[in-house]
This record gives structure tokens, sequence and C-alpha cells, in this order.
């Protein structure tokens, strides 16, 4: 990763000792955004994936902007808290509908959330604000793409009837 996609306005560019603005190569980053593709035809779920999509597209900005470590930790935070009540809600649906693929699916989770973390812990010490974001990006939207949509695709085998009823209330949650 070039050195010049970490630097934004008021640190040192460690080159010329000068002082840089907010960094372009960010700026022109197509933004994140969620699009039909990525549906699983499962609304509520699908929901949940827009919101993540908002969440990491709020980190994307925030790079973008020089927001600064604090900032960019907290969107990390707000992240990690929303992936995880996220996460209890996909895999108590996957329950609910008898998913025979659950556990594989429950353990990509658990490394999305233990990367993220560790990733977090990073930033506290160091400048890492892109390889988070274009991992976060490529893991989103490949997961969605692929195991989500493995998911989707099981839900409507089954009777819509049956897959709308699950989808609106596993477990109690809101998924």
């Amino acid at each position: 990763m070039k050195e010049t996609l970490n630097r934004c306005a008021g640190e040192p560019n460690q080159n010329h000792g000068r002082r840089v603005g907010p960094n372009p190569e960010v700026a022109r980053m197509e933004q994140v955004k969620w699009s039909a593709t990525l549906s699983i035809g499962v609304e509520a779920v699908d929901d949940q994936h827009k919101q993540l999509f908002a969440i990491v597209g709020e980190l994307q900005d925030a790079i973008s902007q020089c927001k600064g470590q604090k900032r960019m930790h907290q969107i990390l935070e707000k992240l990690i808290t929303y992936t995880e009540t996220h996460f209890r809600d996909e895999e108590a649906f996957m329950q609910e509908i008898g998913y025979p693929s659950l556990e594989n699916h429950r353990h990509e989770h658990e490394q999305l959330v233990q990367k993220v973390r560790r990733f977090q812990r990073r930033l506290e010490m160091e400048r890492i604000s892109m390889p988070v974001l274009e991992f976060l990006i490529n893991w989103v939207g490949h997961h969605i793409m692929t195991s989500d949509q493995e998911i989707g695709r099981y839900a409507r085998g089954r009777s819509g009837a049956e897959v709308e009823d699950v989808a609106t209330s596993p477990a109690g949650s809101s998924l």
C-alpha cells in the first residue's frame, strides 16, 4: 500500500516534512453503496446488510476527509457492535430455517469480528486506515455475494410464507 494513501491533513509527509491535504486517492474511490445485486431476497437480512454498507461508507468518508484516528476508531466500534447484532440475527434466522451450513457461516462471522478487532487495536498504534477500508469493502461484498446469497437461495427454496414468517422475527429479534 502506498504511504500516500494513509496521509491526512495536518500529518507530516514523511518524505519532505510538509503537511498534506485530504487524501485524493481515497476521495476518488467509488463510494461504497448497496445495490440490488447484493439482495439475498430476505428483506430483513437485506435491510441489515444495507446498514452495514452505510457504516462502511461512513468509515470511507472519515478516511477520505481525514477525520482522524479517534473518529475511525469510533466508526469501527460502531461497525463491530452492529455486525455482532446482525450476525446474531442472521444466525438465528439460519437456525430457524434449518440452514445446513450454519456452523461454517458462523465461523466466517467470527473470523470477521476477530479481524476487525485486531485492526481496531492496530489503529490505536499506527495509521492503517486504507488496509482496513479495503478489507471491509472486499469482505462485506464478497461475503454477501457468496455465503449470504446461499442463505437466500436456501430460504427461497422453502415455501414463501414460511420464509416470510421466519424472516420477520427469529429468536425475538427484529430480523
